[in-house]
């Protein structure tokens, strides 16, 4: 009885881990993402920038919700201060440091996730329509905070 009680505690342990670094859930508005965590220091977790997204723009978080399925935190792709879309990788995106600035953070999001439409569409990628995208919900956002 106490060995199976220990090997549920360590099975329970785990399974929080995994929950805690590696996943997104939210039940409500049915949207999983995969977070590929980073070794580089940052002062925000993937986690808060979305739970922002999610406060500051529904329809910005409908879109991270439908488009994709993973978010790599990894500056080697963007950049430390930006990110990028792989074509081959149709629903995942990838973002640099926080920079400190959630809303910055969030318009990254909201940037990359522009791409990831784009490309499941098939249409080329267009960075002045995600520019576009993120200084849109930028704005909107001024109104709010």
């Amino acid at each position: 009885m106490k060995q199976l009680f220990k090997s549920f505690l360590i099975i329970f342990v785990i399974l929080f881990l995994i929950y805690y670094w590696f996943l997104y859930i939210d039940i409500k508005e049915k949207c999983v993402f995969v977070l590929v965590p980073t070794f580089q220091p940052s002062n925000l977790s993937t986690k808060e920038t979305i739970n922002f997204l999610k406060e500051s723009s529904a329809e910005e978080y409908k879109n991270l919700c439908i488009h994709v399925s993973a978010i790599n935190k990894n500056p080697a792709c963007g950049g430390f201060d930006g990110g990028c879309y792989e074509p081959n990788k149709t629903r995942t995106i990838y973002v640099g440091n926080d920079q400190n600035n959630i809303a910055l953070a969030a318009a990254i999001l909201v940037h990359e996730t522009c791409h990831a439409i784009q490309g499941q569409k098939g249409l080329p990628l267009a960075e002045g329509e995600c520019y576009a995208a993120g200084s849109h919900y930028l704005n909107s956002i001024t109104d709010l905070y």
